[in-house]
């Protein structure tokens, strides 16, 4: 790098930290707003206990409304799986074996496809339901 490129170099990377900063801090506030609302949403006695060890939470969405193969999944969902539709959609709250969240989504994903036939296209992190394990 010549010393007349140095100057814009330095700009252009100043430009960028800036940027860095700013979504640093929005993620932040975004993250303090959630873990606000977790805490208010209802837990009696405070959030539940973490999962046990090569264990994961997590909830399985699909939003297809009135799909018969719902019907199948209510009556037999996946072992450590509950089925929830309060909010508004067909979705499954579980807590599956699995070594990474990734591993346990893709392994029950797998198993409702195979077995259902149909492909639950929204997953998240999230707090036990009741009776799930």
């Amino acid at each position: 790098m010549s010393g007349c490129d140095r100057p814009r170099v330095e700009a252009a990377l100043e430009g960028f930290f800036e940027v860095a900063r700013s979504w640093e801090f929005e993620l932040a506030w975004k993250l303090c707003w959630l873990e606000r609302d977790l805490a208010d949403a209802g837990w009696r006695g405070g959030p539940p206990a973490p999962p046990p060890p090569g264990w994961q939470r997590f909830t399985l969405v699909h939003g297809g409304e009135d799909d018969p193969r719902h019907d199948a999944l209510r009556a037999r969902p996946p072992q450590g799986c509950v089925v929830d539709d309060s909010e508004g959609c067909f979705t499954l709250r579980c807590e599956r074996p699995g070594g990474r969240l990734l591993d346990a989504v893709a392994a029950t994903c797998a198993e409702i496809r195979d077995e259902y036939g149909l492909l639950m296209s929204g997953w998240a992190p999230t707090a036990p339901a009741t009776g799930a394990r």
